[in-house]
């Protein structure tokens, strides 16, 4: 059976498709449907729809695939894939849409090229994909915005109770990632440093009670898991006009995103919208606990799975501290790491 992949060449910033053919759990056999591009040596990673990137697959090619054009590009090239456990077990089921990403030994390769005043691109997340835009001065990105796949509302004012903590409140929202949120007050917390530890403590035991007692399940999605992750919402002022709040999302085992989280703040204007509380185009401001900001808005409505979703967009900054090259030798007994 024949699919579809997306390939993606960004040195010459154009898109090209491909297809498979599965000839056996192991053999795939690959061809362009336009000029030559991959060369022998290049990684290769197919991951299936729908699945998060613990499935994903590195593909070696074989000394015997054309060894004899080892310096030239190739239409096809017989693989051997080399699956980890998770894949396995999924049997890759040859009805599964997968997507292919090539990535050149040359890192220069993978950046995108920047226009002025704005540029456009498109990112491939286990979500979906998400539309990009970036605003640039002088040949500098200033600020990101990015438009996330639909969030929605599971529950308002779900009762969770805790053992040694009582009983509280939680809205659980889909924003990327399921989860709970609740109120800073409600908790006797300020969003400061000086309580990150306590935070980090108080909600986890949140989390694990409200993953026990409030069970949801994404209505089109139904292998994403519940709830995962806590935002611990401050009250919404109005600044200068804008509609600002701060908040701390807390990531199992016990820590805290420094930013204002992008899923967690899209599960929180999904929240805000289903209580009339923010409108669509109204801008919103999130703030982190170490005082960075997020610059959102409610772009539109839709539904999904028969579930009212909001789409939302976040504008934010971030600076490079690294280039890095990262590689799963086929040979790896261990591809998803270890527990």
């Amino acid at each position: 059976m024949w699919g579809s992949f997306l390939f993606v060449q960004t040195g010459l910033q154009k898109l090209f498709f491909w297809k498979f053919k599965i000839k056996s759990q192991r053999i795939v056999w690959i061809r362009s449907e336009s000029e030559s591009l991959v060369k022998l040596g290049d990684i290769i990673i197919l991951h299936p729809r729908g699945m998060n990137l613990a499935a994903t697959c590195s593909v070696a090619a074989r000394d015997r695939a054309i060894a004899s054009r080892s310096n030239s590009c190739v239409n096809s090239i017989d693989l051997e894939l080399d699956c980890n456990e998770s894949a396995k077990r999924n049997q890759w089921n040859i009805s599964r849409e997968f997507r292919c990403l090539v990535l050149g030994s040359d890192s220069r390769s993978m950046l995108v090229e920047v226009h002025e005043p704005i540029t456009r691109l498109n990112l491939e997340s286990p979500a979906g994909i998400i539309p990009v835009e970036c605003q640039v001065s002088d040949g500098k990105v200033t600020s990101v915005r990015f438009t996330n796949q639909p969030a929605f509302v599971y529950e308002l004012d779900a009762k969770v109770e805790v053992a040694g903590l009582g009983t509280f409140r939680v809205d659980v929202a889909w924003g990327g990632m399921t989860y709970f949120i609740i109120g800073a007050k409600e908790l006797g917390f300020e969003i400061v440093p000086d309580e990150a530890r306590d935070i980090c403590a108080v909600m986890e035991q949140i989390k694990t009670a409200a993953a026990q007692q409030i069970p949801v399940t994404h209505p089109i999605h139904p292998e994403f898991p519940g709830i995962s992750v806590g935002v611990l919402a401050g009250s919404v002022e109005n600044i200068a006009g804008v509609k600002t709040s701060k908040n701390t999302v807390v990531v199992s085992p016990g820590r805290l995103d420094r930013s204002p989280c992008g899923t967690g703040t899209s599960a929180r204007m999904a929240v805000m919208h289903a209580r009339g509380e923010l409108e669509v185009g109204e801008r919103f401001v999130h703030t982190s606990i170490i005082d960075s900001t997020f610059d959102c808005r409610i772009e539109s409505t839709t539904t999904v799975g028969g579930k009212d979703a909001i789409v939302p967009s976040i504008a934010g900054q971030a600076w490079i501290t690294e280039f890095s090259t990262m590689v799963l030798d086929p040979s790896d007994p261990y591809p998803s790491g270890y527990r």
